[in-house]
């Protein structure tokens, strides 16, 4: 981001955040981003498909509802059914790739991957 005024005496060109999607895939990348978007979801397990991430700087995740041993749901449970999905994005900063949550705007820095700026 650049920012100037009309003098033209100074400008700002510290980095900034840039939608990104990865450089390639394998197992170990998608361990690795399951294991930042976990963090993410304060500890919740999360599956991503091969391609997560290759096309697209976000993704959706479905919210599931809390569920008993026999994965009934929990009677008395209040679920907001107009915000069942968290968006997470990824972004590069100064060459570094960050996991955002949108709703929460919590970022978590993955050092064991390669992305791109789109």
């Amino acid at each position: 981001m650049v920012i100037s005024d009309n003098s033209g005496a100074s400008q700002d060109k510290s980095p900034v955040y840039e939608p990104a999607i990865l450089l390639g895939s394998n197992d170990d990348q998608r361990k690795t981003l399951q294991q930042a978007a976990s963090k993410l979801l304060y500890g919740r397990d999360v599956q991503l498909s091969n391609n997560a991430f290759l096309e697209n700087a976000s993704l959706s995740i479905e919210r599931v509802a809390a569920t008993d041993r026999q994965q009934r749901p929990i009677n008395g449970r209040v679920i907001d059914t107009t915000n069942n999905f968290i968006e997470l994005s990824l972004w590069i900063k100064d060459g570094a790739c960050w996991l955002k949550r949108k709703d929460t705007n919590e970022s978590i820095e993955i050092k064991d991957i390669r992305c791109k700026a789109l």
